[in-house]
């Protein structure tokens, strides 16, 4: 379904087939944080490689929802980097890297490379956000799933007592829309070593 289509199924379920409570826009709103949260949810997992200089750090693009691992490149092989304990790093030091830190748009590297090299980042990708009438959703099989979050939203900003019946629905489309996607996209098990 395009966006047209969504938010035609959206208006029927709030018994709003002109926009009076709801605009277009708040829908269309609904429908992108729905968009994001199944991604979330879907979990899959794109790399890329970028150039680190000496002393640098790496950006986190617009494209990376939630960064999920950082590997630095020693010679034909990745070294995959600890996620940092602490808020902040507190050491200058500088060599080959072995954790990281998420200080808002950046990832910081510890120590501080010491010479330029590449970083491969492991980051679940931000799916397109529909914004004409006929976009669809990147995110496959999930319709149901959205005009349920959407009519959720829509009922919980406006204080509705079906409120509590659309949370139950989506969740109940989000299940089976998730079981049906797992068993379509499986990723292989890896334990990770003790940090």
């Amino acid at each position: 379904m395009n966006l047209a289509e969504l938010t035609t199924a959206i208006r029927s379920i709030l018994m709003e087939p002109i926009p009076a409570r709801w605009s277009n826009e708040d829908i269309k709103r609904y429908l992108n944080d729905g968009i994001l949260e199944l991604a979330i949810v879907a979990d899959t997992t794109v790399s890329k490689e970028v150039p680190v200089s000496a002393g640098g750090n790496i950006d986190i693009t617009d494209d990376m929802l939630i960064v999920r691992s950082v590997y630095w490149d020693l010679d034909d092989e990745y070294k995959e980097l600890c996620p940092g304990l602490e808020m902040l790093p507190k050491s200058k030091a500088r060599g080959v890297p072995d954790e990281y830190f998420i200080a808002g748009d950046k990832i910081e590297l510890r120590p501080i490379p010491d010479v330029d090299g590449y970083a491969k980042i492991g980051y679940v990708k931000k799916p397109a956000l529909l914004e004409n009438e006929t976009d669809t959703p990147e995110i496959k099989n999930a319709d149901k799933v959205l005009i349920a979050y959407s009519a959720w939203q829509a009922f919980l900003e406006d204080g509705s007592p079906y409120t509590q019946i659309w949370e139950t629905e989506y969740t109940k489309r989000l299940m089976n829309w998730h079981s049906f996607y797992s068993d379509n996209n499986q990723i292989a098990f890896r334990p990770k070593g003790v940090w």
